[in-house]
């Protein structure tokens, strides 16, 4: 049975602070990040010119914005080392007419790329941006891993498959 996702129905943002997680009140959105793999380029006998193609084990920048409406609410963002755990439910419709919870969950660990300022207008609500430069970051469906980044130990795991184990090997990680 086919199944249409329809709406993001509602998310929990968290960030953890020692050894627990808390809330991160009045969080509007968050903006997920475009996985890039940089070209990795070849050239020599055998081959019809130069081939470029992306390098798994040369992964872009990774970042993650959240925007809030208060610097209260979003300062633990603000500290040097960030462990985020970003949360949300999607609905999916199936072709037979039911409904279908999505859970999603995306774990982040990073520092902040800056410390946001804001727009201040009176009679009108401010918009707060925080940014974080990522090293390791984690994307879940109902549980199972869709992908897993960890650039600090060179851990890639995609669709459940950890590419990176043979490389590691190879190097005696």
């Amino acid at each position: 049975m086919r199944k249409y996702i329809n709406t993001v129905l509602d998310f929990f943002p968290t960030a953890k602070s020692g050894s627990a997680y808390t809330e991160l009140t009045d969080i509007t959105t968050f903006t997920l990040p475009d996985i890039e793999f940089n070209d990795a380029e070849m050239e020599g006998a055998g081959l019809l010119g130069t081939v470029n193609l992306p390098n798994p084990f040369a992964i872009g920048d990774i970042e993650i914005e959240i925007t809030g409406k208060s610097y209260s609410g979003m300062k633990i963002l603000f500290n040097q080392d960030v462990e985020v755990r970003l949360n949300w439910a999607e609905d999916a419709v199936q072709t037979g007419g039911t409904t279908e919870y999505i859970g999603m969950t995306v774990i982040a660990k990073g520092r902040p790329k800056s410390l946001p300022g804001s727009d201040i207008k009176k009679g009108e609500g401010k918009e707060i941006k925080a940014t974080l430069g990522c090293y390791y970051y984690k994307l879940m469906e109902n549980g199972t891993t869709i992908f897993e980044i960890n650039k600090l130990t060179g851990k890639l795991v995609i669709n459940g498959t950890d590419i990176s184990s043979k490389l590691n090997k190879a190097l005696n990680k």
